[in-house]
């Protein structure tokens, strides 16, 4: 009898898928019974006609944070005098909220005065308001208002403020503060063409950016 079974295995096999199914049969019955649509194995089965309603979709968005901000500003008494507001800034992102900043430095402006920032993953630019301060590459510190970033790509055109970026804050030691240091970096830069003593970008510096500078003179970033 062994023998035989073990040659004809293919009878062994469907009478354990018939015996298998039987006692499936036997343990849902209760269960089909009393409800009308039951899950089995990620497979939904109707015991009734017609089938409850599809479960109704529900649709979940939130902003997690963003991920490029471009802002406009203006540096000050540029030659020629529009569509040359390039510069180096360095930005910070104060939250209106807590106070919490976050500094983005080396940030290139192109000549419409349009800079882009890259903003990191952690810590993250929630949705809230936030503060820009920003400084040029030859000038005083500018705080502008809170604005809101709620979306994945911002844009804020700070020049709407008419705050210009004061040109003059050009010695090695940046102190927010336009003082002899400058003076004297501009006295021994006259008549070069050295990009950062260049205040009004026109190629050369002259009398035009020292009086500018002068014009500055002791004043203070913000």
């Amino acid at each position: 009898m062994l023998k035989f079974l073990l040659n004809h295995n293919w009878i062994v096999i469907t009478a354990l898928v018939i015996l298998a199914s039987f006692l499936l049969a036997f343990w849902l019955y209760p269960l089909v019974k009393s409800q009308k649509r039951i899950n089995i194995l990620g497979i939904t089965i109707c015991t009734s006609s017609p089938c409850d309603s599809e479960p109704e979709e529900v649709t979940v968005s939130a902003f997690v944070g963003a991920k490029e901000i471009r802002f406009k500003v203006y540096p000050e008494k540029r030659i020629p005098r529009v569509n040359n507001w390039s510069t180096v800034t360095d930005v910070t992102l104060q939250n209106c909220a807590n106070l919490d900043t976050i500094q983005f430095n080396g940030i290139v402006t192109n000549n419409l005065g349009e800079g882009t920032i890259i903003l990191p993953l952690y810590p993250p630019v929630l949705n809230n308001n936030y503060r820009f301060m920003i400084k040029g590459l030859s000038h005083l510190r500018r705080i502008y208002n809170c604005y809101p970033i709620s979306m994945m790509f911002e844009y804020f055109d700070l020049t709407k403020e008419n705050k210009d970026l004061l040109a003059g804050e050009i010695s090695i030691v940046y102190n927010n503060f336009i003082n002899a240091l400058d003076l004297s970096v501009m006295m021994n830069d006259l008549f070069s063409n050295d990009v950062k003593a260049d205040l009004n970008q026109d190629g050369l510096v002259n009398s035009l950016d020292l009086s500018n500078q002068i014009y500055n003179f002791y004043d203070f970033g913000e």
